[in-house]
Order: structure tokens, then sequence, then C-alpha cells
């Protein structure tokens, strides 16, 4: 796929607005270029995914502790420990957030099988619960996981077409599309383009008088407490071009700025 000029961009733009990428095979990628997750020169792609999938690992190593964490913390830590150094408390923390994530994920389009696969379940935790460790402001919240949902099908499905494709003739498919494509790296992949679009969607998760818990719970804050939207909030650049008081109120962030 060539993205020479930006009219070749508008014009993809376009194509994914009107539906007309529905019958595409490479659907999930242009989602990713029109998203920003992968640029506009398509012969930097490997890297970049390389790039994002080693950021990945980083972030799941950062974020999720493994059989050999757990048996150190049995080892040193007191269970009952509140210290935010402790590996038990994290450990705990950690449990009751995707328990939280979980209840969700498991409703996810009943009518649909591929979601009810115990992999495609854990691939889905992994993401939003590794998201709401790295995007403290704003954690979990309830309906995220439909977002990403619809990410991770398309995905599936380009993987899919393109592993028939491998499977059922001799065509010598492009290196770069191999890479960008490759089935080891779906939970990888999903965890970055869903980022993109809550770039877009974190105004409409932020609640002005409340703040959320490393367990995931939204707890009230002081109705005094005065403060603008954090830098990441798109809102941010909103307030100050309008004038609109920095002000906290007791109303989600989206309805403050409609209002």
């Amino acid at each position: 796929m060539m993205i020479s000029s930006d009219s070749d961009l508008k014009k993809l733009r376009q194509m994914a607005v009107t539906g007309d990428l529905k019958t595409s095979k490479f659907r999930s990628v242009i989602w990713n270029v029109l998203l920003g997750s992968l640029n506009h020169a398509p012969e930097e792609w490997i890297q970049q995914r390389q790039d994002q999938r080693a950021k990945y690992h980083e972030i799941r190593q950062k974020n999720i502790l493994n059989a050999e964490q757990l048996q150190e913390a049995e080892e040193r830590d007191n269970p009952l420990s509140q210290s935010k150094d402790s590996k038990w408390n994290q450990h705990f923390r950690d449990t009751e957030l995707r328990q939280l994530i979980k209840q969700d994920v498991v409703r996810t389009n009943p009518n649909v099988d591929y979601y009810h696969k115990p992999e495609v379940q854990e691939i889905m935790i992994n993401i939003l619960f590794c998201y709401a460790r790295e995007f403290k402001e704003i954690v979990y919240r309830q309906g995220m996981h439909e977002i990403l949902a619809p990410l991770i099908f398309v995905l599936h499905c380009d993987l899919q077409a393109m592993c028939h494709i491998q499977e059922e003739t001799s065509i010598c498919l492009d290196p770069i599309l191999v890479t960008i494509l490759n089935p080891n790296y779906i939970e990888e992949d999903s965890y970055f383009l869903f980022c993109q679009i809550m770039n877009s969607l974190e105004l409409f998760y932020r609640i002005n008088d409340m703040t959320i818990t490393e367990s995931g719970q939204l707890t009230n804050i002081p109705a005094t407490a005065d403060s603008p939207p954090p830098a990441s909030s798109p809102a941010k650049s909103f307030i100050n071009t309008t004038g609109a008081s920095t002000k906290r109120t007791s109303e989600i962030e989206v309805v403050h700025q409609l209002n």
C-alpha cells in the first residue's frame, strides 16, 4: 500500500468514513495509518512495529507480576503490608482491577463466539489492564472493552486472510506486510491501536469531581479543588481557547464542555 501524498491519505480516510473498507483484507493496517500508529512511509513500518512491540513487552513486565516475582514476595514481603513498594500489596490491587475488567470482558458481544474464547479474553484483559496502569488519570472505565473488541476482531480477520493466502497460494508476500500482520503479536499491536483511539476519547471518560484509586475504583475528591485538566487531556487546549473556567465541577467533563 503506497501513500505518496496527502490526497492518498484523504482518499483512504474518506473510504473509511463511507464504509468502503469493509471488504478490505488490510483494514487494520489502514486504521493504523489513519490513527497514527504507523506513519505514511511504509519502508519505516517494520522498525516502528518492532519498537512498539518491544515497548509493550516493557509495559507488561513492569505492570504484570510474574510467578518469580510472586515467589519473591512470598519470601520477603508481609502479605498485610500497605507499602506501595510491597509486591503483595501490588498483587492484591492488580487482582482487584483485573477482576473489574474481566466482569465486562466476559460480556463482550454475547452473539459472537470469537470474544468468548479464553485466549481472546485474556488478551483483552491484559491490554485493558496495561492501559489502566499506564494512564492512571483514566485507568479502566466501563465500556472501554467495547472499544477494544472491534479492533482485535478486525486485526484477527486480517491475520486470517493473510494466513489463508500463504497456505493456499505460492504468492510471495511483501515482507513489510508479513511483519505488520504477524499473528504472534496481536496483543501488542491491538494495544497501540487502542491507545491511539483513547487519545481522542479520553475526554468522554474524565469526571471532574472524582478521581480513581489504584484498584480502579471511582472516589470523590474535595469539591473545592481547583486544578486544570492534566496536560494529556484534549480538553486543556479547548478550555484555554474558549476562556472557560478550569474550576472542577460535579459533571462529566465532556458534558461540562458541551454546556
